[in-house]
This record gives C-alpha cells, structure tokens and sequence, in this order.
C-alpha cells in the first residue's frame, strides 16, 4: 500500500490498564473526515490501535459524531460501516485504507515491538493506504518501529 502519515505530537495518557493520546484521536477523526470528504467510503477505512483504552475513545467519538461504524471486525460482517479495532482482533479484516494510532509519544513503543506481528497486521491490512496517525520520534526508539518510522519518512507522504 501507498505510505501515509500524519505528525501527532501529543502525549499519551494512561487510562485504566490501558493509554490514550486525544491528539492523535482527534487527528484520526480530521483524517477521516478528510478521506470522506476527498470520496472514501466508511466501508473502505478502517482506524486501528494496539490499546482498548484508545479504541474506547475512538468509538465513543463515533458514536457522538453519528458516523457508523463497527468494533472487532475480523471479516467483512458489516462491510458498508467504518471499521474500529484492536490491531490483534483485527486479523483477517482488510480495507482500502488503514489509519493506525500507535497511541506512544513520549514514552518507550514497547509494547508494540515486544510483538511484532501486531504492526504487521496495522501494515497488511491496507490494501491502498496505510497511514500512521502518531509521533514519528517515538517510533524511531522502537527495534521495528524504528524500521517503519524510516519507510515513512523515505517513501511515504505527509497527510496534512
């Protein structure tokens, strides 16, 4: 897929067990907003995350915004809504465009590269754009977000 990506700076927050970053949150709600606006459909995009506490916000802000989506998709059920989810319950679901809120900014992407195969799924899901909604400086302390930070700032664009 075409690389994409989008400079969020906030800082994440810890929210119960899980983190949040409600600037990369509403850079994903611009985005999309954006996407729809230039013709994407909501069944071509899908917004992606590795923690719940940030997929809880996301779909919160959805769901005040009126924008119909669906949560945990793993196939095409509910395959004219926006899809949500976790990048591990994700698996088997693709759409045309993926935007992936890593959610880390300020602190280690640890947990992100402890398993590398959840950015592989973020990446593969895509079948045209994948584009990382995040700080691009935290990836770049990560052993393979490191590799995906160098991609996007070599091949990849800056969607502003």
């Amino acid at each position: 897929p075409a690389l994409w990506y989008k400079v969020v700076d906030g800082p994440e927050s810890r929210y119960g067990g899980s983190w949040i970053n409600e600037g990369e949150l509403a850079a994903c709600l611009q985005l999309l907003e954006k996407a729809l606006d230039q013709g994407w459909q909501p069944k071509d995009i899908a917004i992606l995350t590795p923690f719940r506490g940030q997929l809880q916000h996301l779909n919160y802000a959805l769901s005040r915004g009126r924008i119909p989506f669906h949560s945990g998709e793993g196939g095409d059920d509910h395959s004219q809504s926006l899809a949500t989810g976790t990048v591990h319950r994700f698996q088997g679901g693709e759409r045309k465009m993926v935007l992936f809120s890593p959610v880390i900014s300020r602190g280690e992407p640890v947990f992100i590269n402890s398993r590398v195969n959840l950015l592989n799924v973020a990446i593969s899901r895509a079948k045209e754009r994948f584009c990382l909604v995040g700080s691009l400086e935290a990836l770049k302390r990560g052993e393979f977000t490191a590799i995906l930070a160098r991609h996007l700032l070599e091949k990849g664009r800056s969607w502003d």
